[in-house]
């Protein structure tokens, strides 16, 4: 029984020793202040590689370029300027449609339908005339031609 207590106090006593070390290094490392103070002099953010750009689309914000320090969880502009993730963040642009490729025009025949041609945004899902003005689905539709019999 005692050479199970001296084992789990030993074992309490490296957990606290490692949790202190571990502390000790993550504060000497990183200790920039969340509050926009003064990085400590020993502190170098690690800013790692730019991270590009993600515009914004007609249904999702975008995010601006920037750095990130894991070390201290702190933000970064692409300037290397201090900043937070709320100021990084583009608005959703409601222009910025996903048109794709013009679907071309498919001419209507004696009873057969045609379609004019038209763009679908594949993140909203909206319909557009050739010109990208918005539009109904149904008002692409072109109507099947009468039969001409001609004269008997």
């Amino acid at each position: 029984m005692k050479k199970k207590t001296v084992i789990l106090i030993i074992v309490a006593i490296c957990a606290v020793c490692l949790a202190a070390v571990i502390a000790f290094f993550s504060w000497r490392n990183c200790s920039a202040s969340k509050s926009g103070g003064e990085q400590n002099s020993e502190h170098v953010h690690e800013y790692g590689e730019l991270i590009p750009e993600q515009p914004a689309t007609c249904t999702e914000e975008g995010m601006q370029a920037h750095y990130y320090c894991s070390g201290c969880q702190t933000y970064f502009d692409d300037q290397k300027h201090e900043t937070t993730l709320e100021d990084l963040k583009i608005g959703i642009d409601s222009t910025a449609h996903n048109y794709g490729e013009l679907v071309p025009q498919v001419d209507a025949q004696c009873e057969v339908a045609g379609m004019k041609a038209y763009y679908h945004c594949e993140d909203c899902g909206k319909y557009f005339d050739d010109k990208k003005v918005v539009t109904e689905y149904g008002n692409l539709n072109i109507p099947a031609k009468d039969h001409n019999y001609g004269e008997l």
